[in-house]
């Protein structure tokens, strides 16, 4: 009798352990999926609709799972930077090449497959980063609002009193196509005395309300009457004289910067492998044609056409522009911005 019970108590424990260990070994192998399913985490400055019409196109064809972060690009930088040595994310998608720069230590090498269709002049050759899209720094205003003398041909016309307080600019702290703007302000004035006096002259016509936070807000609300005009950039200003939006566009006579924006692998990116498909995916040239066509975007690409609605590129006056060189001068720059606003 004793050794009845005893031998049905040993098989029940080897029954027992025998389900533990499989339990066991079903969550080993679910942990194990989860840690090799394909990821990554990509920091973008972009708007909603290009940014998640784009991050569904990549995902439908690669499989690869995406987390977004957004936000402006200095601030998205700043939140990396906080961190370097591990950050967060794989990829940052998006911001002017100034800002890039400034931030390169965040970036490892990486040379693209794409990179025989690039134009020439628009990258440092260090491959930390690679040029996207082409952004000329413009002047957009409401042809409702502005009569035909008043039209700021050059950027020194925006600092006509007739502007005080019907201008928008975005805030170079937060915005790096803002960033961009600034410095092509201080590339026209002079980055001396009399430049920074013609910026502080413009900060007082800007008034309290004419510096946004979103850049994207300095477009729209000149073309919903908010607003004389504004500082923005290239693309913005074509897709809404696409919509037949009260506004038209100006390269000024002094010559503007064409900044491009860019894309970088993270230092110490997660998912390297899965990284690098993204940032061939958003270089490749359907990719770059369908950006051109449905976002206006000039490709850094020679062999995708212009945006409808462009001028030719070689027609505007471009401004040399350092990105090193600006890059090493950014903290300066923000600062005396700053301290200008403040004692506006």
């Amino acid at each position: 009798m004793h050794t009845k019970f005893f031998i049905r108590v040993i098989t029940v424990a080897v029954i027992a352990l025998f389900i533990i260990s499989c339990k066991n070994k079903s969550m080993q192998t679910a942990a194990s999926v989860v840690q090799n399913q394909q990821e990554i985490v990509i920091y973008t400055p972009h708007g909603m609709d290009m940014r998640d019409f784009i991050i569904k196109e990549f995902r439908e064809r690669t499989g690869i799972k995406t987390t977004i972060i957004s936000a402006g690009t200095g601030a998205l930088l700043q939140q990396i930077a906080t961190d370097p040595h591990t950050p967060q994310g794989d990829v940052f998608w998006g911001g002017g090449a100034d800002s890039l720069e400034a931030y390169k230590y965040l970036f490892q090498p990486y040379t693209s497959e794409q990179e025989p269709y690039f134009l020439q002049g628009y990258d440092t050759g260090e491959q930390l980063w690679h040029s996207l899209s082409l952004m000329p720094m413009v002047i957009v205003y409401n042809t409702m609002l502005v009569p035909k003398d008043k039209i700021p041909t050059t950027w020194s016309a925006l600092l006509d009193p007739y502007f005080a307080n019907q201008l928008r600019m975005g805030d170079p702290v937060f915005s790096g196509s803002s960033f961009s703007m600034l410095c092509t302000l201080l590339a026209v004035f002079g980055q001396y005395s009399s430049g920074w006096k013609n910026i502080e002259t413009l900060s007082n016509l800007l008034g309290y309300n004419g510096v946004t936070s979103r850049s994207e807000d300095v477009y729209t609300s000149v073309a919903a009457g908010e607003a004389f005009a504004g500082l923005t950039f290239e693309d913005a200003v074509i897709a809404l004289k696409a919509q037949n939006a009260n506004v038209d566009i100006i390269y000024p006579t002094e010559g503007t910067t064409i900044v491009p924006e860019g894309v970088a692998l993270l230092h110490n990116a997660r998912h390297p492998e899965e990284a690098k498909q993204f940032i061939e995916f958003v270089l490749s040239k359907d990719v770059q044609a369908m950006v051109s066509e449905q976002w206006h975007r000039r490709s850094i690409r020679i062999d995708v056409d212009p945006p409808k609605g462009s001028v030719p590129l070689q027609s505007i006056h471009k401004l040399p522009y350092n990105y090193a060189l600006i890059a090493d001068k950014k903290t300066f720059i923000i600062t005396h911005w700053q301290t200008i606003r403040s004692i506006r």
